[in-house]
């Protein structure tokens, strides 16, 4: 069973910008230093390739979702399907 979006509020704080707290910046800069360096190992390691532009492009994803998990504090807002 697919779960709709929530309401008008989660909607609203989808959009809104959340200011992020000092233990959040501290998160935010954890998780970008772990994908820098995993970047890094892959860019010195693997042939230039589409596999290797793809590997990277998934964790400049994998950075985004993380911090959007920071800033949420965890609560998915958009159901998974």
């Amino acid at each position: 069973m697919v779960r709709e979006l929530l309401g008008r509020d989660d909607i609203e704080k989808l959009f809104t910008f959340q200011p992020p707290t000092e233990e959040m910046l501290d998160h935010f800069y954890a998780v970008a230093q772990a994908c820098e360096a995993a970047c890094r190992v892959i860019v010195e390691h693997v042939p230039a390739s589409a596999d290797r532009t793809l590997a990277i492009q998934h964790l400049v994803d994998a950075r985004m979702r993380a911090n959007a998990a920071i800033a949420l504090d965890g609560q998915r807002l958009i159901p998974m399907t």
